[in-house]
C-alpha cells in the first residue's frame, strides 16, 4: 500500500513538472513543501539502494532529478524539455501505483 501512495506522489510531481509553466507555480508554498517531500523520497530511495549494495538505482536518480527540476520550477526556471522528465515520472508513478495494489 505504501508503494501505491508513493506512486500517487510521483503522479503529482510529474503533473507539476508538465503543467507547472502553464499553471504559474513559481513561488508557490505548496510546490516548495512538495519539493522538499520529493527530495526526501529521492534521498531515501537512493540511500536504501546503496545500503543494499545496489548502486544503479535509476528510479531513485530519476526522483532526484525530478526534485531538482521541481526546485527550478519553484524559482521560475523551466526548460522546455522538462516535459520529458515529467512524463517519465508519471510513467513511474503509474507503475508504482499498479504494483502497489497488485502486491497487496
Amino acid at each position: 500500500m505504501i508503494i501505491a501512495i508513493l506512486g500517487i506522489i510521483d503522479l503529482i510531481a510529474g503533473g507539476a513538472l508538465i503543467l507547472g509553466p502553464a499553471l504559474a507555480l513559481e513561488g508557490s508554498s505548496f510546490l516548495f513543501y512538495f519539493m522538499i517531500l520529493f527530495f526526501l523520497k529521492a534521498i531515501y530511495s537512493i540511500l536504501t539502494a546503496v545500503a543494499a549494495g545496489f548502486y544503479f538505482d535509476l528510479l531513485g536518480y530519476l526522483d532526484f532529478i525530478a526534485a531538482v527540476f521541481l526546485l527550478l520550477l519553484f524559482w521560475g526556471i523551466s526548460p522546455a524539455w522538462v516535459f520529458w522528465i515529467g512524463l517519465l515520472v508519471i510513467i513511474k508513478g503509474i507503475y508504482s501505483f499498479v504494483i502497489g495494489f497488485i502486491s497487496t
